[in-house]
């Protein structure tokens, strides 16, 4: 169910990693907190497009990061 909405799940979570400051994504702290951020928001989507709720998306994994400076 989940590759069904990836697209979905995709771009929501490349707004939500846009939108994050720099300061935040240089600790492991900031980084952990934003995984989730994402985890979350994942979930929510998955519960509200496919009415599985809970248990759709068990964990994210995030296996880099590339911060862009302005």
């Amino acid at each position: 169910m989940v590759r069904y909405h990836l697209p979905c799940i995709k771009y929501r979570l490349i707004i939500l990693f846009s939108a994050q400051a720099e300061e935040k994504l240089t600790s492991t702290v900031g980084r952990e907190t934003l995984r989730m951020e994402a985890l979350d928001e994942a979930k929510q989507l998955m519960g509200q497009m496919a009415r599985q709720g809970d248990g759709a998306i068990e964990n994210l994994y995030v296996t880099k990061f590339v911060i862009q400076q302005r």
